[in-house]
C-alpha cells in the first residue's frame, strides 16, 4: 500500500493527482483533465512509481492495450495473432494495420 500523501502531478496536464492510500502495484490511475491519459502504479525494489500510458484500440479486435508513454512510432503489437504497427500523431497513439504487399 502507498501512504495517502503521496502525490501524481500529470506530466500533461500539470494536474496534482492523489494517490488513493490503497494504491498498490498494477493500480491504474486516470487523469481527470486528460482523456486517455492514464498512469499505471509500479513497485521496482519495494519502491512505487508511476509510468504513463496511453491505451489504445486493436482495430481488428476493439480490445484496449496499454502503450507505455514514450514507446517508439513502428513497434510492432499483436493482438489475437495478428500484427500491427504503432503510430503517433497529434499527442496520441493508434495501432494500424501494416501495409499490403504490392
Amino acid at each position: 500500500m502507498a501512504p495517502a500523501e503521496d502525490l501524481l502531478i500529470c506530466p500533461d496536464c500539470g494536474r496534482t493527482i492523489p494517490l488513493p492510500a490503497d494504491a498498490k502495484a498494477n493500480d491504474l490511475v486516470e487523469c481527470p483533465d486528460c482523456a486517455g491519459i492514464l498512469f499505471r502504479l509500479l513497485e521496482t525494489n519495494g519502491q512505487l512509481h508511476w509510468t504513463w500510458i496511453q491505451m489504445v484500440s486493436c482495430p481488428g479486435t476493439e480490445m484496449l492495450v496499454d502503450i507505455v508513454h514514450g514507446t517508439p512510432e513502428g513497434t510492432v503489437y499483436h493482438c489475437n495473432g495478428r500484427p500491427y504497427i504503432l503510430t503517433y500523431a497529434f499527442g496520441s497513439y493508434a495501432l494500424e494495420e501494416p501495409p499490403q504487399p504490392v
